[in-house]
């Protein structure tokens, strides 16, 4: 059996990827304008599109 670092034994929540307090969304009505707003001042690089459910 290959040996794994043990970086791959912990768990998600401790490496703190994808584990985001304020994911910023955009809704599907809104302009792409306001999405670039989104964009430039939250400094992201992507954007969910949500509806308004």
């Amino acid at each position: 059996m290959i040996p794994k670092p043990r970086f791959l034994q912990k768990r998600i929540e401790e490496v703190k990827i994808g584990t985001f307090k304020s994911i910023a969304t955009v809704k599907e009505t809104e302009t792409v304008y306001d999405a670039l707003s989104i964009f430039v001042e939250r400094r992201v690089s992507a954007l969910p599109v949500v509806n308004e459910q």
